[in-house]
């Protein structure tokens, strides 16, 4: 091969090799985090939330909101979603609402792929809360008061180590596949943890895009 062709495949080939090392890390993450979880256990990553091994299914089908209007089918499907479970919600509880509004706010354009959804183990919302939630427009809040339906729902966030997530008080994070996969423990610095959400959710949304 002479001089000239060599370059004129050199040129060629520039392009697909920077591709190549821009996206194999970000791939080998994705693969090793799919298929070998054990591995990503092990290694810890620099995420500020903590994996849930293996991702758990959760669902809403059926489900109502607090006014009585039934949630989207497939409600986890297409997007990110925050969720908070408490069993009722206290001063404590609409600070970490507020904490994931913030967060929401940060991803600028790719707002529209992220949804808040707050849970109540409770039977029923007063009129003071009604009107504290007013300050989380476009963010859901669904009951569990039927018990069927509680224990369903809950099932797939009582993973090892957290026994009750009604307690726990985690802000958890849904994928577009509808899998529970990253959480972020509840503890006094969790109001703080705002830039690393941020980042998170942000690698989370590009990756994610990537992969369609």
């Amino acid at each position: 091969m002479n001089e000239v062709a060599k370059k004129g495949l050199l040129s060629r080939m520039a392009v697909p090799l920077m591709v190549l090392v821009f996206i194999a890390p970000m791939l080998a993450a994705w693969i090793v985090y799919n298929y070998f979880p054990d591995v990503v256990r092990s290694l810890g990553t620099s995420n500020h939330g903590e994996f849930v091994i293996p991702p758990a299914e959760v669902s809403l089908d059926g489900f109502v909101d607090i006014d009585n209007q039934p949630l989207p089918q497939a409600y986890f499907k297409k997007n990110w979603s925050y969720v908070y479970i408490r069993e009722n919600c206290d001063a404590d509880c609409l600070e970490h609402l507020m904490l994931i509004k913030n967060v929401r706010l940060t991803q600028g354009k790719e707002i529209s792929r992220l949804r808040r959804l707050l849970v109540l183990s409770t039977d029923s919302v007063d009129d003071k809360l009604r009107q504290s939630l007013k300050e989380f427009p476009g963010m859901q809040t669904v009951i569990l008061a039927n018990e069927t339906q509680r224990q369903a729902f809950l099932k797939s966030f009582a993973f090892a180590g957290n026994d009750n997530p009604v307690s726990a008080g985690h802000i958890y994070v849904v994928d577009p596949d509808a899998k529970l996969m990253l959480y972020y423990k509840d503890r006094k610095e969790i109001l703080k943890l705002g830039k690393g959400m941020q980042k998170d959710m942000s690698k989370l949304m590009h990756n994610s895009k990537l992969r369609k």
